[in-house]
């Protein structure tokens, strides 16, 4: 662990951290304008009406509920059309600069120099940030339809949508792994690191919401602005727990590079279970007695 927090602080993990949050946060913002110009283009209002405003109205102050509601309404009596691809185009560009920011703290952690030329960095983030923007909200999606499905049995709706919903978390962290860095490492290395991500983020988001639906209140101006503090925190801690993921990546390669064990290598510890496991069969020729002469 001494030698994971020294690449942390070497690499200034924090500070490209620090960097992809910002971008994140200014993104969940047009991705709700995204989402709420999309639920006025289809005629879908009463997703907001019935499931979403009593939510925000039980946990916030009457005043802010009324101007977050006024101004809801407001996006569904304008022309969504133009919001829509307004929102959509400001979501996609603030993404691709947290993915920017990513590229630079993944060729920090490879300590590899960045040799692609702009416009092929530009064309990366873009389009990488549709890719990964599609699978985490797909993801969220999937676990929030979970809940509310009737059609069939409610532990194997909610199982069946959390099993989905870490496929495109995965899928959404390999993509990174293997694409924003320079000079990326092996698939292996990549699968490990995307596994680690997942489980700690899926963790973390547990935590984010059972204190934001359990323990916070946001009636009253304190409450307000921890509710900004407190989304901002889970963007840091997410990007924390994304970037740690490929420094143990690296960290297990140069490892197994020296030939030394390392905790971290997943493949080759289920690899070793697996011999473990394995039925003992005829010794090699090596290592075998010699037979008695009759």
């Amino acid at each position: 662990m001494r030698v994971l927090a020294r690449r942390i602080g070497k690499h200034q993990i924090l500070t490209y951290a620090s960097a992809i949050a910002f971008q994140l946060l200014i993104a969940l913002v047009a991705l709700v304008l995204f989402g709420l110009a999309l639920l006025g283009t289809l005629g879908r209002e009463t997703v907001w009406t019935e499931q979403l405003a009593p939510f925000v109205q039980e946990r916030f102050t009457g005043v802010t509920y009324l101007a977050i509601d006024s101004t809801v309404e407001r996006i569904f009596s304008h022309d969504t059309l133009f919001l829509l691809g307004f929102a959509l185009a400001l979501a996609v560009w603030e993404v691709s600069g947290a993915v920017r920011a990513a590229m630079g703290g993944l060729n920090k952690i490879y300590e590899s120099e960045e040799v692609r030329p702009v416009w092929l960095r530009f064309a990366i983030s873009l389009g990488l940030a549709v890719s990964t923007t599609v699978c985490i909200v797909g993801a969220g999606l999937l676990a929030t339809i979970g809940r509310h499905t009737h059609s069939v049995p409610g532990p194997v709706a909610v199982g069946g949508s959390w099993i989905f919903a870490i496929v495109l978390l995965g899928s959404a962290t390999w993509l990174l792994l293997r694409f924003a860095p320079a000079a990326p490492s092996s698939s292996r290395w990549v699968s490990t690191g995307s596994l680690l991500v997942i489980v700690a983020w899926v963790l973390a988001s547990i935590g984010f919401r059972y204190y934001v639906t359990s323990v916070a209140s946001y009636r009253s101006a304190i409450g307000n602005l921890a509710a900004v503090l407190t989304l901002t925190s889970y963007l840091y801690v997410s990007a924390i727990i994304f970037l740690t993921g490929a420094e143990l990546d690296e960290l297990a390669r140069q490892e197994a590079d020296d030939g030394e064990p390392s905790p971290f290598d997943l493949g080759a510890f289920f690899g070793r279970r697996k011999q473990r496991r394995a039925p003992r069969g005829r010794r090699s020729a090596s290592g075998s007695k010699a037979a008695k002469p009759s």
